[in-house]
Formats: structure tokens, sequence, C-alpha cells
């Protein structure tokens, strides 16, 4: 039987994923002994109006915040996810077909359009395990929703980022929240062993507006700094779900 949409639990579900490729590597922290472990952003979209006119039961959006390219290891981290997760999004989670799937991952930037690909999977499900159907992914088209909501949403972060900035006393207002002040330490802490960047403030403004603009390259610490924090603004619960039947989504009926 093949599941629908009735079948499943509609909203939005975003969340931070532990993940430790299995041939990179253990890369050991040598302030405290232990394995680094990568954290990967998964959005989650169950029942968007715009993927059922499609076919699709979900959209399942891959990232790094670190934008570093997870296409070596999308096999992995779609069967994790998978195997993992799904319950929480289908009732009927064991009978999933790959054409109601859509797995898109962020190759680098996620403000960048072509970054973005269509994983082309099979489900091995014997195995329980996802193997590459195709290496020659398909582009998210710009006009997408996901690509366009995903750029509106770093848009007012960015904007969020500035109303806790005081750019007279170039520092942070006395209510900002932790992220604000954790992004604004570690960039003071890299210019003290980088003193070429003469103004700390100036270059963390000169971030935001390249990322607010699309124009973010990656190349400047600082800008992954920023990057880094922009994209991990999240509440703080693990898993939660945004349950928005009046903006794209429809309700299960019983």
């Amino acid at each position: 039987m093949i599941p629908h949409i009735q079948d499943s639990y509609t909203g939005r579900y975003r969340f931070l994923l532990p993940y430790l490729p299995k041939n990179m590597g253990k890369r050991k922290d040598n302030s405290n002994g232990y394995f680094q472990m990568n954290s990967l952003w998964v959005d989650v979209h169950v029942g968007r109006i715009e993927d059922l006119r499609e076919g699709r039961l979900a959209t399942i959006l891959i990232y790094d915040p670190e934008g570093n390219n997870l296409s070596p290891f999308i096999e992995e981290i779609c069967t994790q996810i998978r195997n993992s997760f799904f319950h929480s999004f289908f009732k009927m989670d064991k009978e999933i077909e790959e054409n109601q799937l859509r797995w898109i991952t962020v190759q680098g930037d996620i403000t960048t359009w072509h970054d973005w690909g269509i994983a082309l999977l099979d489900w091995d499900s014997k195995n329980k395990q996802y193997e590459r159907k195709d290496s020659n992914w398909p582009m998210v088209a710009e006009s997408d929703w996901c690509f366009t909501e995903c750029l509106n949403d770093i848009q007012e972060k960015v904007r969020l980022t500035y109303t806790y900035l005081d750019p007279y006393y170039q520092t942070w207002r006395e209510d900002a929240p932790v992220w604000v002040i954790d992004m604004l330490t570690s960039v003071n802490q890299y210019n003290q062993q980088n003193p070429n960047v003469k103004n700390t403030f100036k270059a963390i403004q000169n971030s935001l507006d390249n990322l607010k603009n699309g124009r973010i390259g990656l190349q400047c610490e600082i800008e992954k700094i920023v990057y880094k924090t922009i994209v991990s603004i999240e509440p703080k619960n693990y898993l939660e779900r945004y349950v928005e039947d009046l903006n794209g989504y429809l309700e299960p009926t019983n």
C-alpha cells in the first residue's frame, strides 16, 4: 500500500544532525582529546502544497553550516535520516516510495543557487540503506520555493542580527542574545591571531551585507564565522515541529 498525505504528520521539522563520515577519517581535537563530529542542518517539509502538486510527500534539505560539500557522503547521510527520523514524519514510513521524496543537498554556500542539487538515490529496503542512482544531479530551479524561502530566511536573520549591534560604540547591545556575543567573540579571537584586520566591527558588517545580498564567498575566516552563525540561528529544541496549515501545508484528514 502506497502512503498518502493522510498517512503523514504534516509540517516543517528542522534539526541539527551529528554526523561522522566513515571515509573521512577521525579528527581529534587537540584541546580536549575528543574526536570531532560534523554537524549538519536538516530541514524537512512534509505536505507542502507545492510538493503535493508534483506527487511528492516531502522535501528534505541538508546543508553543512561550515559550507562544506556533502555530495561524497550523501548516501550515508540520507540513510541515517531515513532510519532515525522517518517514523516521526510518516505513519507508514517503511512503505514510502522514493518518488514521493525529494532530497536536496547544498554543496557549499546555501545562498548560491548553483550549489543546490537534487540527490538521485535508490532505497535498498533489504539492507535499509541508500545507494547512489546517478552522479549527475539536476540543480534546483532558481525559482523553487525551497530556495527562495531559504534566501528570505537568511535576509531576515541578517536584519535580526543588525538590531543587536551598536554601530556607534561598535559592539553588541546589552540585550544581545548569546549567539551574537559568540560571533563577535570568535571574530575578536581570530583577529588577535591575525592583526591584519584593523576594524573587527566593520568586517562583521561587511560580511553581513555580503550574506544578505548573496555575495558571501566563504574565503575569509570572518565571513565563515558570520555565515555559520546566521544559518544556525534556531530554537533550542533539538527537534521542533512547525505546523503551518495556512502557509503552504495541508492538514491530514482522519
